[in-house]
């Protein structure tokens, strides 16, 4: 298989699954309901979520350079905070692949290895699991009574309903199709690595622990820390602004962000293009916690995710044509350099 039609193929996959959870996101909901909502939404306190947004992403842009410096050379802001938004961007199309474009854009423009960045990311995300379930645990002690209805009516009871319906044959039948899909996302990752993978896989893994020793020797540590809470604050402050935007959540509290921040994370975790279906069906649930009705809860979810996308869309265009338009002019510079030096 060539490389355009695995792209092609990976696509269509996370474009499919992203596709099945808005169908059950919004299956029985009039969608004359979400159109008014949406419209009878007050933006102002949308954008200033977005303005938060904006300040969380250059926060993130931040920590990275932090990151990067051990390496041997920091990097503009302009383009680190290019190179995460494009990251973004990307993952629009293809999930989680935005970390690995955020590293080949920062490469490409700044020249730094591509696999010691690979590293920088992985630290990166292992710092905000740490503080997802940093504020998970935060949210379980002041909300504990909504968690605990949260786990009990939306997980656990639909989980143990389920299993009850299940005959043995169908049970039998369940673990035949399991096992079945698990061989074929077996085969087809190992067609879809061709040759060559495990050269390639080496390379990144040689970058990947360069990297991390490198960041084993940063000093600015606490630094490095007070960014982690200064983004996590943002995420949650985007979160209790945006509650302000239509009636239904408007009496919702500090505490209750917190809480919404924490499901609609979880929902981002679901490796979707942007979230898509699978933010809206937790937030959603998470909302009928409070008595809000799966419609208002959707118009929730749907303004709250549709705005963060148009920005992150806005921005990475932006970004994708402003590195555009600077790489003939590096391309110059080098030739210019290139050639005093044959002088």
């Amino acid at each position: 298989m060539n490389p355009k039609a695995k792209k092609f193929f990976r696509f269509i996959v996370f474009l499919s699954l992203s596709g099945v959870l808005l169908f059950f996101a919004f299956k029985n909901v009039d969608l004359r309901f979400i159109l008014r909502g949406f419209l009878e939404a007050n933006f102002f306190w949308v954008i200033l979520s977005l303005c938060v947004s904006v300040m969380a992403h250059a926060v993130r842009a931040l920590r990275w350079q932090l990151l990067i410096e051990p390496l041997g050379k920091r990097p503009k802001f302009s383009n680190t905070l290019g190179a995460v938004m494009i990251g973004y961007f990307a993952n629009l199309a293809f999930p989680r692949i935005g970390e690995i474009t955020r590293c080949g854009v920062l490469n490409r423009q700044e020249n730094l290895p591509f696999g010691a960045l690979i590293g920088t990311v992985i630290v990166e995300r292992v710092s905000d699991l740490l503080m997802l379930v940093t504020i998970t645990l935060l949210a379980i002690v002041i909300k504990i009574d909504l968690f605990g209805t949260f786990i009990i009516t939306k997980l656990l009871t639909p989980i143990k309903l389920k299993i009850q319906a299940l005959s043995d044959l169908n049970l039998l039948i369940g673990l035949g199709v399991g096992i079945a899909i698990i061989l074929l996302i077996y085969l087809t990752t190992t067609q879809l690595l061709g040759k060559g993978a495990k050269e390639r896989v080496q390379t990144v893994f040689s970058g990947l622990a360069n990297g991390l020793r490198a960041i084993a020797r940063m000093n600015q540590k606490g630094l490095f820390i007070g960014y982690s809470i200064l983004l996590w604050f943002c995420y949650w402050l985007m979160t209790y602004l945006l509650v302000f935007s239509i009636p239904a959540t408007s009496s919702l509290g500090a505490a209750d962000a917190l809480f919404l921040l924490v499901v609609g994370s979880v929902g981002m975790l679901v490796p979707v293009q942007g979230g898509f279906g699978a933010f809206h069906i937790a937030t959603a649930m998470g909302l009928g916690v409070y008595g809000i009705s799966r419609e208002e809860g959707l118009v929730f979810a749907t303004i709250s995710h549709e705005a963060q996308t148009l920005l992150v869309i806005v921005l990475g265009l932006l970004f994708v044509l402003l590195f555009m338009q600077k790489a003939p002019i590096k391309k110059r510079v080098n030739q210019k350099q290139n050639a005093r030096g044959l002088f």
